[in-house]
């Protein structure tokens, strides 16, 4: 996928081997954690609440020293007259404030340059923001609004700033896939009105699992249940730092329609083997990042999974399919 801006191209798909205790799933905490304070450090905290980080700890340096993220990427422009705009967008973090933040676009007119949109520094407690002549719109009034322990720009998202708005809404789409199976809740609500249904079953067919369709089927929760799931979601919520908003609760089962010797058979999604819930799990934001343009970042990709299916699963983000440049990280 070229990136004219930067005479480099984005590879569609990047995997990371290593030996085990390597630092291969801390740099999947990484892109969550930073993609946790672009879109909930300004709307779900407040002022006194700490800011989650994870400093290495094996050096007893490391935990008095600021954490840095950093990342460079482009946004669709259907504006300007241009296919992209590359940024580059960062910050450092303490436990308790964001110390630094910047902002910079990359241009290229007769050379390769990179311009200032802002960058952020936070003394004594006082949040300070200094701007570059790009960056347009209502700035002061939102970095008056900006707390030491939230992001500029999540604070100008919130208060729809529509430059710096625009740039957020990359960060919020989900980024990423976690090792776990779903459960049977989760994918039940995720395939109900699924816009791409149809590429899912094909998937899921190709696979070689026997499956030939899917049913969903309403399912009553009980009190019971509903305050044992709200209490298992606020626990949750507790232990990640963040409030806990009202759970979706399960309302759908799931079978997956399998061949038989008298006909159709459908067996509930808990029955499954490991690697068709895999499968299931994984292909439904596959789908919607393919569809969408979007980073899918997977720990342990092709855990339960047969390496047909690990390759079938790459294969979607090499194919001409993947025309608005998703991409996949694992």
């Amino acid at each position: 996928m070229p990136v004219p801006i930067l005479d480099e191209s984005a590879v569609p798909v990047a995997m990371l081997y290593g030996a085990n205790a390597s630092g291969k799933s801390n740099l999947i905490h990484a892109v969550q954690m930073m993609h946790s304070h672009i879109v909930l450090s300004h709307k779900s905290r407040d002022a006194t609440d700490p800011i989650p980080r994870r400093p290495f700890l094996l050096d007893e340096g490391s935990a008095g020293r600021p954490t840095r993220f950093d990342c460079l990427f482009t946004v669709e422009n259907h504006d300007a007259g241009a296919s992209q705009e590359v940024y580059e967008y960062g910050f450092s973090c303490t436990d308790s404030e964001f110390t630094d933040e910047w902002l910079h676009q990359i241009v290229r007119h007769e050379r390769q340059a990179t311009l200032v949109l802002f960058k952020r520094v936070t003394v004594d407690g006082a949040v300070q923001v200094t701007f570059g002549s790009r960056l347009r719109g209502e700035k002061r009034a939102v970095a008056a609004l900006t707390r030491p322990n939230s992001l500029f720009l999540s604070a100008a998202a919130q208060n729809n700033h529509p430059q710096l708005g625009s740039i957020h809404r990359q960060f919020m789409a989900p980024w990423e896939v976690g090792s776990r199976e779903a459960g049977e809740a989760e994918v039940a609500r995720a395939l109900d009105g699924f816009e791409h249904l149809p590429a899912f079953m094909e998937l899921m067919r190709q696979a070689d699992l026997g499956v030939e369709g899917a049913e969903l089927e309403d399912y009553e929760v009980s009190d019971a249940e509903r305050k044992r799931f709200k209490e298992i979601h606020q626990a949750l919520a507790n232990l990640a730092g963040s409030p806990s908003d009202e759970p979706t609760l399960p309302g759908k089962r799931l079978r997956f329609e399998h061949a038989s010797d008298t006909g159709v058979r459908p067996i509930d999604y808990r029955l499954e083997s490991r690697g068709t819930q895999r499968l299931a799990a994984l292909a439904i934001p596959v789908l919607n990042a393919i569809s969408n343009g979007q980073l899918v970042v997977a720990d342990e990709l092709d855990a339960s999974l047969h390496h047909r299916l690990t390759t079938e699963l790459l294969r979607l983000f090499r194919s001409a399919t993947n025309q608005r440049g998703a991409q996949l990280i694992a």
